[in-house]
């Protein structure tokens, strides 16, 4: 081989793409919709669904495709903020449990941005968290993006864990489930409902 011919070839190696990202994209309408919250916010999120539900039985479309009005939810009196976590402890624990996402976007399909102060850890298809940081490195809340689901157990293992001794609930506001994360009945029961 000539020696331009190994230094074009030595190039081309330098040059070699860069590995792939893994990005978590969570359309704007379903970030939210499952969330984490202290226990203490138990009894306000089953009212909460209640409401939820009566409100959409009396606003269905007549022609039942859709609704005639929209119902803005509240924030929880009770959030995971409340509870002093720190992000990069949450982070250390979810490693062990499954690959951090190089980055998280949201917006519409025509409109993806980067989603400002969240992180999300998961295997591709089957669950993810993400978590919500301030500046100041505070846990401010966790999605669960059920992606099929089968990953959600330790993920959500590795957060209630990390709470104690607070005790943490997981609502679908989209489905209409309630569950303690420390009642393994509820848990897989939650874990089912979202991922179906």
């Amino acid at each position: 081989m000539t020696p331009l011919r190994r230094l074009l070839a030595r190039l081309r190696g330098a040059v070699a793409a860069p590995p792939p990202r893994r990005v978590l994209y969570v359309h704007e309408d379903d970030m939210g919709d499952v969330e984490l919250l202290p226990e203490a916010a138990r009894a306000w999120c089953a009212e909460e669904l209640r409401r939820i539900d009566a409100f959409a039985a009396a606003h269905e479309a007549p022609d039942g495709l859709g609704w005639t009005d929209i119902h803005v939810r509240p924030p929880a009196p009770a959030r995971l903020g409340d509870l002093g976590l720190r992000a990069a402890a949450a982070a250390a624990r979810l490693r062990r449990v499954a690959p951090a996402y190089d980055g998280v976007e949201t917006g519409t399909y025509s409109d993806v941005e980067v989603a400002a102060g969240a992180t999300a850890f998961g295997a591709d298809g089957s669950g993810a968290l993400v978590l919500h940081v301030d500046a100041a490195g505070a846990l401010t809340g966790v999605d669960v993006v059920p992606q099929g689901g089968a990953g959600l157990g330790p993920l959500l293992d590795a957060v209630r864990d990390l709470a104690a001794p607070s005790r943490l609930v997981a609502v679908a506001w989209n489905r209409g489930a309630l569950a303690a994360l420390d009642d393994p009945g509820e848990r897989a029961a939650f874990i089912r409902a979202i991922a179906g």
